[in-house]
Formats: C-alpha cells, structure tokens, sequence
C-alpha cells in the first residue's frame, strides 16, 4: 500500500532543489536530501536523511488539471493551473515522516496547498506537523 500527499504550487512559486533543501534545513535542521535532484525531470525515489537515518520517498512532477479530474475535491477547489508535487511512500514511518515534512515545507516556504487524496481533504501545514510528527513517534518505539 502507499499513501500520496498532493502538493499544488504556482509556477512562479516552484522551488528548484536547492530552495527546497534550503526550506527543510530551516524547517528541520536534521532532515536533508542525499543526492541532488533535478526536480523538473526527475521521476522517483529522493533519498532523504532524517536525523542521519537514510528513509526517502517517490517524487512525480505534473500538472494539477490531471491531479483535478480524477479528485472531485480538487477540482471544486477551483486552483489555479500550476505544478503539482506527488509524495508518495510505503508503510515505513520514516518514509512517512520524510514525506510529510517535505510536503510542510513545500506549504510554508512556497505557497503550496497540500491534498490528501486518502482523505480527499486539504491539509493544513499544522495538520502535516501533526502528522509527520505522529509517524515520528512510532518510528521512536
């Protein structure tokens, strides 16, 4: 099973990988990317450290007109046509906590609106805090 976290972001408003990286390392000094990325054209796994433990999650770029005629919700949203950042993980909470936080900083620093489409709400960056720091826990136990 995985779970996906939409984040939609004005063009004018996407980060490249060093604003990203700047924005997490401000948000969470011990969440990082591994490897650089090209965001514009990669479609994958980012390894992530996470307080020096090696996690990650899937990365796919689009466009939010597809994200919109498949979630009801998103179209009622009536957003503005912009980029779309897919996080995507697995069962592992440390995938959960590198996701979510990304996905914070992405709502925080950039402007973004965060989707659950396991919901099929909108998420607030307090709702991400609450909830990367619910998958921290149970990474701690």
């Amino acid at each position: 099973m995985s779970v996906d976290i939409f984040v939609f972001l004005a063009l004018n408003r996407t980060p490249d990988f060093s604003g990203w990286q700047a924005s997490l390392e401000k948000l969470r000094p011990g969440l990082r990317f591994v490897e650089r990325t090209d965001l514009a054209t990669h479609s994958g796994f980012i390894p992530v450290s996470v307080n020096g433990k090696r996690t990650g999650f899937y990365f796919y770029r689009g466009h939010l007109a597809d994200v919109a005629s498949s979630y009801p919700g998103v179209a009622a949203a009536q957003l503005k046509n912009g980029v779309t950042f897919q996080l995507s993980f697995g069962g592992h909470m440390d995938e959960c906590a590198a996701a979510m936080r990304s996905a914070e900083a992405l709502v925080k620093d950039f402007g973004g609106v965060a989707f659950d489409p396991q919901s099929g709400g909108f998420m607030t960056a307090q709702q991400l805090d609450s909830a990367a720091a619910a998958c921290e826990a149970m990474t701690d136990s």
